[in-house]
């Protein structure tokens, strides 16, 4: 649940377990489950602060939902800018020790009340856009990529990806490489079959 007003925004997360990301897993492993007997879920709460005045609000998704969400603000600075899960998820431990393993491994980071936005974190880059009153997001064939369409006085259009390309190859990857590669393993495949072929009519001769 996202709640905003002005300029600070509130998470609230139901969780198994104890606060701060971890996990029940006596109560998960058991063969049977039941909700009677089930110790009752930890309701978690951040607050956050955000230095921008927002207009709007909108959510990245893709075809499958299997790439983590991405929450997008349109700016009173005529900007827009993009609020990864991580951000604003309502785990973020709290205190000053480093973070568990359990806690590493789900990409949760220590919390603090401000949210700080760096140039990665604005989907328009350095375009000022004027007036936007809103925004629709599509998804893509790629899982990793959605599409997001700002409209008002000017329109804006762009691909965003939350979790990262990890579907895609990347620019430096050796194409000729794998091109041969894939070739080579069709032809040891066509001459092992005629091979094979070849043995077994020779066994029904002899």
């Amino acid at each position: 649940a996202l709640k905003v007003a002005k300029i600070d925004a509130t998470m609230m997360a139901a969780n198994h377990g104890e606060e701060g990301g971890g996990n029940d897993r006596a109560s998960i492993d058991l063969p049977e489950f039941s909700s009677l007997t089930a110790p009752l879920p930890t309701v978690l709460q951040r607050t956050f602060l955000f230095a921008h005045s927002v207009n709007f609000l909108g959510v990245a998704g893709t075809r499958m939902g299997i790439t983590s969400k991405l929450v997008l603000a349109g700016l009173t600075s005529h900007q827009l800018a993009g609020l990864g899960k991580h951000m604003l998820d309502a785990r973020r431990p709290t205190g000053e020790g480093p973070l568990t393993k359990e806690q590493q491994a789900e990409g949760l980071l220590p919390y603090h009340p401000v949210l700080k936005l760096d140039g990665k974190s604005f989907p328009s880059y350095n375009l000022t856009l004027c007036r936007v009153r809103g925004l629709t997001t599509a998804h893509s064939f790629l899982e990793s990529t959605s599409l997001v369409f700002a409209y008002g006085v000017d329109i804006f259009f762009t691909r965003v990806t939350a979790s990262g390309t990890f579907d895609l190859l990347s620019s430096d990857f050796n194409r000729i490489f794998l091109t041969g590669t894939v070739t080579l393993v069709v032809v040891i495949l066509a001459v092992t079959h005629r091979w094979s072929r070849q043995k077994k009519l020779d066994i029904l001769w002899s």
